[in-house]
């Protein structure tokens, strides 16, 4: 059954809703099928939210965002709605929080002009606009964000590559390598000792 709620715990030990995320549709898209990911799912529908895939906070708010229709949403001020902040355009796996600024790991798929398969990560501008982020060669979808030493990585299929941001944030991803023969890199955190 769809979800789509962010509950928070509240004073008393209890658990109060902040509502549902928002559908929200890409009025620009040629057809429905251009925004309906949720089309072959019985009983879901485009006008109804499906799930929380994923939370983070960035700048003292909260974000989220589902996972099969688009957009990122933050928390109002009073704590009882999500606002609309746009979307990069692409199906959304994660977010994070890197030096101040928010980003999101997306579903790309080929370059339309060269075929060749690109990933993506993008940066929130504000405003509701999304920019890309250098992109990482012969990926599809980038499912994960993780931050090492002040360094920030991200885990990608189908080759399960995790890329590490060059230090200054300008330039090509860094291929830190593959799992293994492992296809895709779904989580990643650290920790120390």
């Amino acid at each position: 059954a769809p979800g789509g709620t962010v509950y928070k715990l509240g004073a008393d030990g209890e658990w109060v809703s902040t509502g549902r995320l928002p559908a929200q549709r890409d009025e620009s898209a040629d057809s429905e099928q251009d925004f309906d990911y949720v089309g072959n799912l019985v009983g879901w529908d485009i006008d109804m939210v499906d799930t929380v895939q994923g939370l983070t906070v960035c700048g003292g708010k909260l974000y989220a965002f589902p996972l099969y229709h688009r957009g990122v949403f933050s928390l109002d001020a009073s704590g009882s709605g999500w606002e609309y902040c746009g979307d990069p355009g692409v199906r959304l796996f994660a977010l994070a929080a890197y030096h101040g600024q928010l980003f999101a790991a997306g579903n790309q798929g080929g370059d339309p002009e060269t075929g060749e398969l690109v990933g993506g990560v993008y940066a929130y501008l504000g405003d509701g606009e999304w920019g890309p982020r250098e992109i990482q060669r012969g990926v599809s979808q980038v499912y994960s964000f993780a931050e090492l030493n002040d360094e920030f990585y991200c885990g990608t299929w189908p080759e399960a590559r995790v890329y590490r941001r060059p230090a200054d944030g300008v330039g090509d991803w860094v291929d830190c390598g593959r799992m293994g023969e492992e296809k895709e890199v779904m989580g990643m955190i650290t920790c120390a000792h």
